[in-house]
């Protein structure tokens, strides 16, 4: 299974570790491809609604547009305030 995102932008390298060190410790990750200036998760197998969350705290902590995630959400049990709530600060 493939989902794919924009990707971020970082504040130096450490920055980048930690976001590509999320990513790599989502369950069944197996790796990430740079297109353009989006990124193409790869797992081993299809996601369950748990990690779809998890993607959805790595997009939000990073600025990340979420709503290609959407697509995922209606095939699985994913209910999570982070879907709609802007949290831009003021």
């Amino acid at each position: 299974m493939i989902v794919t995102i924009q990707g971020p932008s970082f504040y130096g390298p450490e920055d980048e570790e930690v976001f590509f060190g999320c990513l790599y410790s989502l369950p069944e990750f197996e790796k990430v491809v740079g297109v353009g200036l989006n990124l193409d998760i790869h797992f081993k197998a299809p996601v369950s609604g748990d990690v779809i969350k998890l993607l959805l705290v790595i997009c939000r902590r990073w600025g990340i547009d979420v709503s290609p995630l959407r697509k995922h959400i209606d095939d699985l049990d994913v209910d999570s305030l982070l879907w709609d709530d802007d949290i831009s600060l003021p």
